[in-house]
């Protein structure tokens, strides 16, 4: 975790060490001028055992609280961050036409195509970009699939065409059981790839 309430982790630690340097320096000052009040402190730990246990046992319980909430908290933000990052892989940047909506655009699998020709242009004017590395026209549908063999059917399943010629810059492809796919033996008229692998990772 980095912040905190939008407040930097760093910058929260320093006003913590702060704030007890000024405790323990406090009681160091009493100590040295008041003896007698500093002894008489001491001294009620071991008479109030119970109420000593009770402030110790609440001290402990609010920092295993505050520790499990911060560690849970990075837990989950890990684990989201690397979903993101395991589902995008070598991309960076998606940009997608969701048609009229008002200036409110949503993302998803049915966006509207871009037009071939809006993408020759973008592809034209973002190859010159040293920055870039790779640029892939996607098309999506939603189709449904049907498996003879086995008789099963799914009334929904996103069907993705990509450009093979590009996709070696986006680190290749695979099937679902780790084997890389080799797109220049897949061409019309050819044997299909196996069921098992038709679902892409």
């Amino acid at each position: 975790m980095d912040s905190i309430f939008g407040l930097s982790m760093t910058t929260i630690m320093l006003v913590v060490v702060a704030i007890m340097a000024l405790c323990l320096l406090t009681t160091v000052v009493i100590a040295l001028r008041n003896p007698v009040i500093f002894r008489m402190a001491l001294r009620n730990i071991p008479r109030r055992k119970a109420q000593t246990i009770l402030i110790m046992v609440g001290l402990m319980l609010a920092t295993l609280i505050i520790a499990a909430s911060l560690t849970t908290g990075d837990s989950i933000d890990h684990s989201i961050t690397s979903s993101a990052y395991k589902g995008l892989g070598e991309v960076d940047i998606t940009v997608a036409y969701v048609g009229g909506t008002g200036g409110e655009g949503t993302i998803s699998v049915n966006n509207v195509p871009i037009d071939a020709s809006i993408a020759d242009q973008l592809d034209a004017k973002l190859k010159a970009n040293a920055d870039i590395d790779g640029i892939m026209p996607v098309l999506t549908e939603t189709v449904p699939i049907l498996n003879v063999d086995k008789r099963l059917s799914q009334p929904a399943v996103v069907m993705t065409g990509l450009d093979p010629a590009r996709v070696p810059s986006f680190g290749g492809m695979k099937t679902t059981s780790g084997k890389a796919i080799d797109f220049a033996a897949v061409t019309a008229g050819s044997e299909p790839l196996p069921a098992a692998d038709v679902a892409l990772l």
